[in-house]
């Protein structure tokens, strides 16, 4: 599956779908999985322009786009210009940089090597020119892995050799179980490669336990010297006042640390690493504010208004986790149907926050605009019963928050009924604030009126 230059798919959904294979591999019993990452040298460089147009063909492309292609890919050159000489080259060869089909093409080019691994049996990932191989293994069977990633990288390299293109020394591996397993050498067509217990991909640090820790940890240490920097220089080198500078720390920097957070959101709850993202946190908020280290933090997290840790994470999990679920594909629907531990982490935040993300049924999506059908007047202000008309409706909505949980709802009359005949309880996460609960009450009460 392409990621990459694809409409609707993410640098987000492509880690949740990785993540969501892996564990659901390592829920069965016995099994680990085995993940190659290979590197194409040059990449769009290296795109063969008559491999981009047989694979038209086989798709059935129009004559007309064909031949307009063939056009488009057809006489470049590449000329080097150097002490008053010059040496010109033909381009069989490479996607033409900036172009807006440039990544189309690409993705036309890679497709065969994707499909052709997935009918093999290997479940094949790639973002742009990444690309990933999962090969499934039994733990005790170390011998038989060593065949499948013969199998798999062997098969790469030939699509590679009829393609035009080869892969370098940087492809690796690493091994994924619920212990940490031992650091093994694999022999393959490409050399000897170790395997690794750590792998960047696409902004995350994957671990072999899927822990975590180091992702959360690097992350944290680069912003907390970013943010001791941009101090250095925001507020001594350009004098930028404090309300500027905390501004910009609330809406360009603290967002950082929470890239991709929906992945490795649910091991940033463990009281370990909740205290990395506290401890950044902490040192954020003291920045911006400028006031001496003995001013309780409560109180600085009132002048900046960054709330909590665990509230500020949560938040930024299900901003992110939204945007997954509203996408038109609705692959990540079918990924929450699986029984892994990301899938139950989402779908408590789903349940907590109220994300509605099943499909809308076509009915609800052709339903005409509530103004279209209704004349509402809505008044926020309310005297006595005795100046409410039989056809108007009252609805008294609430939202708070106590020592034992929060919650909101709201209670709906008609106006001449002394009796309520709708009331709706919501319950919230504790960490919810009164604004917050009271928010949703009203959200609430405004789309059952619609």
């Amino acid at each position: 599956m392409q990621y990459g230059f694809t409409a609707h798919h993410s640098t987000e959904l492509a880690n949740f779908n990785l993540l969501s294979s892996i564990q659901n591999t390592l829920n069965q019993r016995g099994k680990g999985l085995a993940l190659i990452s290979l590197d194409i040298t040059g990449a769009f460089d290296r795109a063969w322009h008559t491999a981009i147009l047989h694979a038209l063909h086989q798709k059935e492309c129009p004559t007309y786009l064909l031949r307009t292609i063939k056009s488009f890919l057809t006489n470049r050159t590449a000329t080097l210009y150097y002490n008053k000489g010059f040496s010109t080259h033909d381009l069989s060869q490479s996607t033409p940089q900036g172009a807006i089909l440039s990544p189309f093409l690409w993705n036309v080019f890679i497709d065969s090597l994707l499909t052709s691994r997935t009918n093999k049996g290997f479940q094949v990932q790639a973002y742009a020119d990444g690309i990933c191989i999962l090969i499934p293994y039994n733990r005790n069977q170390i011998l038989a892995l060593q065949q499948e990633i013969d199998k798999a990288i062997n098969a790469a390299i030939e699509w590679g050799d009829a393609h035009k293109v080869s892969f370098n020394d940087k492809t690796s591996i690493i091994l994924f179980q619920k212990r940490l397993p031992p650091l093994t050498v694999f022999t393959t067509a490409l050399g000897e490669i170790e395997t690794k217990n750590t792998w960047k991909h696409l902004g995350v640090t994957y671990d072999s336990t899927l822990s975590f820790n180091q992702h959360i940890s690097k992350q944290t240490l680069h912003l907390y010297q970013l943010l001791h920097q941009m101090r250095k220089y925001a507020l001594f080198s350009l004098k930028i006042s404090n309300n500027h500078f905390t501004r910009i720390l609330s809406q360009a920097i603290l967002p950082k640390p929470f890239y991709n957070a929906a992945i490795w959101g649910h091991k940033a709850k463990l009281k370990a690493n909740l205290q990395k993202i506290s401890t950044l946190i902490n040192s954020a908020a003291r920045i911006a504010t400028n006031l001496p280290r003995t001013t309780p933090l409560q109180i600085i997290y009132q002048l900046t208004n960054i709330p909590s840790t665990k509230i500020l994470l949560e938040r930024e999990i299900v901003l992110r986790l939204n945007t997954l679920l509203m996408q038109p594909h609705k692959k990540t629907h079918n990924l929450l149907r699986l029984h892994t531990p990301l899938a139950s982490f989402s779908n408590s935040l789903i349940k907590s926050y109220r994300l509605h993300h099943d499909p809308t049924p076509k009915e609800i999506l052709q339903t005409p605009h509530p103004s279209k059908l209704y004349n509402v007047h809505i008044k926020t202000h309310f005297d006595h019963f005795k100046n409410v008309q039989p056809q108007d409706i009252i609805i008294f909505t609430d939202g708070s928050a106590q020592h034992h949980g929060s919650g909101a709802g709201y209670t709906s009359f008609k106006g001449d009924e002394s009796e309520p005949f709708s009331a709706i309880y919501i319950a919230l996460p504790k960490e919810t604030t009164n604004y917050a609960a009271e928010v949703v009450a009203i959200s609430e009460a405004i789309q059952w009126t619609l």
